[in-house]
């Protein structure tokens, strides 16, 4: 396993948590998730 893989569920989770953070501060009746938040930061450009 590369360290890339090895590191990437920590990245993902550490995302996941401020993505959360931020969320509880937006307007009710918002639609993004915060997983899909994370997956947007995290895709890679084309």
């Amino acid at each position: 396993m590369t360290r890339a893989e090895k590191l990437m569920p920590l990245i993902y989770a550490e995302l996941h948590r401020i993505a959360k953070s931020y969320m509880r501060r937006e307007r009710d009746g918002h639609t993004l998730q915060t997983s899909a938040l994370v997956k947007r930061s995290i895709r890679s450009p084309d």
